[in-house]
């Protein structure tokens, strides 16, 4: 392969993720280069029949941030350079359509793990919260102050789903199967918090599990997830 760099090459791909109808894979484009990789490659999508390669963005390559829409007509994932995970994320949409790429960041706000419901019309949901510096050396205070659960609908508009003060932050949130709840940790820490369950119909929410202890993860990604949520599914 051809490189722009002297001695740095593509080495391999990873992450892949599928389209639900098989035509698209999404995957990040790793470097020979451990540094390089930590800090942002591109993201590509290969379209299967015409064997045609998109970039479409540069980021962290954690394949949890990258989420297809049920009918295989949109990719979410997060969009931006440098290995800290609490600042320079944007959400972004990838359209297979027209093949466009659509920003949907916010100035001054940092964006993470974006996920579709499973159903068709669901929303998409993803976090969002107050950009922060790296490291945060206040242990009293969560990494990405305020962060909430945010979701974007069929309309493109965007709002908060949950709510609370900057000194907390939502994470690690799990969308019931039915699309009617929505389970999360919410952070007082940025290791420390209760797990929370809200009716998105009713907007009541629960504390279901105080003194929960979570990983801030790679620079404060929160990946891999220490936490697991098994809904029962009703029949």
């Amino acid at each position: 392969m051809t490189s722009t760099v002297e001695g740095i090459y593509a080495r391999d791909a990873t992450g892949l993720v599928w389209s639900p109808n098989g035509a698209y894979l999404a995957y990040f484009e790793k470097p020979n280069s451990a540094a390089l990789s930590a800090d942002g490659v591109p993201i590509k999508v290969l379209q299967i029949h015409s064997q045609k390669t998109f970039q479409i963005g540069v980021g962290l390559a954690y394949p949890e941030w990258l989420t297809w829409s049920k009918d295989s007509t949109k990719l979410a994932f997060i969009n931006g350079v440098d290995r800290m995970a609490t600042y320079e994320k944007k959400l972004g949409i990838w359209e297979t359509l027209n093949k466009q790429v659509y920003s949907k960041g916010q100035t001054d706000k940092v964006d993470s793990l974006p996920a579709f419901g499973s159903k068709a019309d669901a929303p998409l949901l993803f976090l969002r919260g107050q950009e922060a510096p790296w490291p945060t050396q206040m242990e009293n205070l969560p990494l990405v102050p305020g962060q909430r659960i945010w979701q974007l609908d069929q309309a493109d508009q965007a709002k908060a789903i949950t709510a609370g003060s900057s000194a907390t932050a939502d994470s690690s949130y799990s969308l019931a199967p039915t699309g009617r709840q929505v389970a999360y940790v919410r952070l007082q820490t940025h290791v420390n918090g209760s797990l929370f369950v809200k009716d998105l119909s009713t907007g009541k929410e629960h504390e279901l599990l105080k003194g929960v202890t979570v990983s801030s993860g790679y620079y404060g990604s929160y990946l891999p997830s220490w936490i697991q949520i098994a809904w029962k599914r009703e029949t």
